[in-house]
């Protein structure tokens, strides 16, 4: 398993780097951790070759002490690292790493950001645009029995990501907890149709009770796949069916249930629905105030 870990020597990305390893717990892995000094080819106006020398000794002399800051970190919980010293765009580097990583973790904010809702600039760009599974670290909440929350739709690209977790993190640390939303208001057309005096809404209605009695039997049917594969891998799981918008469902749960890591899968998905509801996967990553896994590929 190789696992990419990025530092600018921030607290957020110590933070996160330290979270990942606490969550890998004795897990065998390739863990490299890179450093993004700024380009090298800036050099101040009239400073010359020999101003321009001195500053890329600078530059890179700052770049590899963040970078052996990091290593000493990890160093003390027995962690061995192989170092990377690049320069330029830290967003474009970890989009061109991650996808050769099973799981890239960065900080939700950079050395310079301000602390504001959300994630900073770097992690936002790697979130919405690259293509590898992506940890945005975060303070754990416990000290042992890690809570994680998955979310839990019928997509392939949520069940990666169940099944990602007895290959990345330590399973004999984690009391999960599934979590599947049925989404009801996209579908239903009452609200729409109540002008229109050509339909009967006592149909509509009807056909609105039996669509929620089907998708309520596929959360269920669902739940009961996923928790019979944790028992396979002997993960102590329970579960939570609920109606409602999924973002906004997951987000209060993970903000009150004092979880340590929620995981969900990003899907891809361009349909109408999600269109207007946007992606869940994002919007976790975006507001929960916990680390967020978001898998896009299966780890072999």
């Amino acid at each position: 398993m190789k696992i990419l870990m990025a530092t600018d020597g921030s607290v957020h990305a110590s933070t996160a780097m330290l979270t990942a390893t606490r969550l890998l717990g004795g897990k065998p892995a390739e863990v490299d951790v890179v450093s993004v000094g700024p380009e090298l080819a800036t050099c101040l106006a009239g400073g010359g070759a020999r101003g321009h020398r001195e500053y890329e000794k600078k530059v890179t002399g700052q770049t590899q002490k963040t970078l052996r800051a990091a290593q000493s970190i990890l160093a003390q919980l027995h962690v061995t690292t192989h170092g990377l010293v690049e320069f330029g765009s830290p967003a474009d580097w970890l989009l061109k790493l991650s996808p050769t990583y099973d799981l890239t973790v960065v900080g939700a904010y950079g050395v310079h950001d301000r602390k504001q809702p959300g994630v900073g600039p770097v992690a936002s760009r790697v979130l919405q645009q690259g293509s590898g599974n992506l940890m945005i670290g975060r303070e754990l909440v416990n000290e042992s029995n890690f809570r994680v929350l998955v979310a839990l739709d019928c997509s392939p690209a949520s069940f990666r990501a169940l099944e990602v977790l007895p290959s990345l993190f330590d399973p004999t640390t984690l009391e999960v907890t599934l979590m599947h939303v049925v989404e009801m208001s996209w579908a239903a057309p009452t609200a729409v149709a109540a002008q229109d005096e050509e339909i009967d809404i006592s149909d509509l209605g009807e056909y609105e009770r039996q669509l929620g009695r089907e998708l309520r039997q596929t959360a269920n049917t669902v739940m009961e796949n996923a928790l019979r594969r944790l028992e396979h891998w002997s993960i102590p799981a329970s579960s939570i069916i609920t109606e409602g918008d999924p973002a906004l469902e997951l987000c209060s749960e993970a903000e009150q249930g004092g979880y340590d890591l929620v995981v969900a899968g990003a899907t891809g998905t361009s349909d109408v629905k999600h269109a207007l509801l946007g992606s869940v996967s994002l919007k976790l990553a975006w507001d929960v105030p916990t680390s967020v896994a978001i898998i896009r590929q299966a780890i072999p």
